[in-house]
């Protein structure tokens, strides 16, 4: 049993190799980035960027 101050949590790491935007190749800012899984379900994840201060929201479509 997890106590109160314990927290599981994962990192998800995306590594771009290529970025094409308007068809034409271009050098992406950050090519590393970096996303604190939150919320993970069987029918939802939350994604966190805290380079960004961005959150994320994907939910399984049926």
């Amino acid at each position: 049993m997890l106590k109160r101050e314990e927290v599981l949590s994962s990192e998800l790491k995306l590594i771009i190799k290529k970025a094409y935007q308007d068809g034409e190749s271009f050098i992406p800012q950050r090519s590393d980035v970096s996303y604190k899984v939150q919320n993970f379900t069987d029918s939802k994840m939350q994604l966190f960027d805290g380079d960004s201060f961005q959150t994320y929201r994907f939910t399984k479509q049926k």
